[in-house]
């Protein structure tokens, strides 16, 4: 996965329309479609908040049988939403294709809610997103990344925000072979 983002950031830096001075632009880090679905990915197996909680304003019928009434505060597990294999079959392994368009298509809308949704959803959703790609690029731009760790064994705490367990660590070396606009 890092080579194929590695590649993907290399081949758009080297470009000097897209990259003028190789300076990341916008539009140049919307076209990198690999790295975009890598970090849906990742926020659907680490979701920043594991759960939202929402007042109901009308009532909420389950099953034709129980009705929860209005003012009720309903929990929405986003991390089980998530980890469902009914929404995401084989849902602990990192599988970044599960993000394109085709696949996508598939499933429920709201079966994947890292930045919750509707009117209450995250404002700062696609500042964060760009903010968190344009920092990967970077960093694969100058570096080698590794870890021993695989993303499958990560385990977090339970907690208003996911933690992790235990981190995850990487290593960082300087490319040597780096792409020519360096």
């Amino acid at each position: 996965m890092r080579n194929e983002c590695r590649q993907e950031a290399d081949s758009i830096f080297n470009n000097d329309i897209k990259c003028p001075n190789g300076e990341l632009t916008l539009e140049a880090l919307s076209e990198m479609k690999h790295l975009e679905r890598c970090f849906l990915e990742i926020m659907r197996m680490f979701p920043v908040v594991p759960i939202v909680v929402r007042k109901l304003e009308t009532p909420l019928k389950i099953n034709n049988e129980l009705e929860i009434p209005v003012g009720t505060n309903v929990g929405i597990p986003i991390v089980l939403l998530h980890r469902s294999s009914e929404n995401f079959p084989e849902p602990d392994q990192f599988q970044p294709d599960r993000f394109l368009p085709e696949n996508f298509k598939k499933r429920h809308p709201f079966s994947y809610l890292p930045f919750s949704a509707g009117p209450r959803g995250c404002l700062g959703m696609k500042l964060a997103t760009m903010e968190a790609k344009t920092v990967v690029v970077y960093i694969l731009r100058e570096f080698e990344v590794e870890t021993s760790d695989k993303i499958e064994d990560v385990t977090h705490i339970p907690s208003i925000t996911v933690q992790l367990e235990r981190g995850y660590y990487f290593r960082f070396k300087k490319r040597v072979n780096g792409p020519a606009s360096l």
